[in-house]
């Protein structure tokens, strides 16, 4: 594969996913061919699909979108989640590394405890305590044993104007109800799916795509700052101009199957140094996101 012409084949898989779906909007103005799959289309636990997709599209670059993210249901379905976050990635990294191929795989802060306080780097020590969490590590390590040319970007709390996520949640419910709970124990940053994917898009164009692809490199991927999911909340109601008080809980009074990271800040310096890159605070990235919110429309 000829890694410095300008022009790449990029197969994004999960593409139902914010993110690909964010993806899926830069693309219509990138010089690159894209070929967005969902799980229907293709399904990353079959290798002999990955193989075909790969095959038939040409491609240089697979960005794996594609993950079972329900992180409760995964206590329970541990199986299911493990296949796909796990043994996918075990597909996706044969398929790529016999044809040369760059993979971009997106992972998790749920990789760590939250015993920190302080904005987790690449080089401290992983210890997810939540099954999803122990599926997503073992999905990386599936790349970073090999020999595989690969770039593995872990980031946190994902929103966009798409699908389920927080941002969405709350408004839709600031909309119905006078009051919402939201737990005010849990540090994180909140990323905008649209500023990922072009983080992403700048990347695949940089100058040290090959390098970092070629050493295996693992970055993390965050907004400027830190918040709690209650201030997050409150910030969100706010920006919104919609009548509703948000209550601070504790997270134990949610009685969930897994148990948050109560710290996932991640340091954004590793990548933001080696691509150049420019991140927006996560205050600017959700007021920029509101503007185009369809719920508030």
């Amino acid at each position: 594969m000829v890694l410095d012409k300008k022009l790449f084949s990029i197969l994004v898989t999960g593409s139902n996913g914010q993110l690909a779906k964010e993806l899926e909007l830069l693309s219509e103005f990138s010089e690159h061919q894209f070929y967005f799959m969902s799980k229907n289309d293709l399904d990353i636990t079959d290798i002999s699909q990955i193989a075909k997709s790969v095959d038939n599209n040409h491609i240089n670059i697979v960005i794996n979108c594609a993950a079972y993210t329900k992180v409760d249901d995964a206590e329970t379905n541990f199986l299911l989640a493990n296949e796909i976050n796990h043994h996918g990635v075990n597909k996706l990294v044969d398929v790529s590394r016999h044809r040369d191929v760059i993979l971009m795989h997106i992972s998790t802060d749920y990789v760590f405890d939250g015993k920190k306080r302080e904005p987790y780097l690449e080089t401290d020590i992983t210890n997810p305590i939540t099954a999803y969490g122990k599926t997503k590590l073992a999905g990386e390590y599936e790349i970073f044993n090999t020999d595989v040319k690969a770039i593995v970007i872990r980031t946190s709390w994902l929103y966009s104007n798409f699908g389920h996520n927080f941002v969405n949640s709350i408004l839709r419910k600031g909309e119905k109800e006078t009051s919402i709970d939201v737990v005010d124990d849990q540090i994180g940053t909140p990323n905008n799916a649209k500023d990922l994917a072009k983080a992403i898009i700048k990347i695949i164009n940089h100058k040290k795509l090959y390098t970092a692809a070629e050493s295996r490199e693992l970055f993390h991927y965050n907004s400027i700052g830190s918040v709690s999911w209650y201030t997050f909340a409150k910030s969100i109601i706010s920006n919104s101009n919609l009548d509703c008080f948000i209550n601070p809980i504790k997270s134990k009074s949610l009685n969930l199957m897994a148990k948050r990271p109560k710290y996932s800040v991640l340091s954004n310096k590793k990548i933001t140094k080696m691509f150049d890159l420019i991140i927006p605070h996560w205050e600017e990235s959700l007021k920029d996101a509101l503007k185009t919110n369809p719920i508030l429309r």
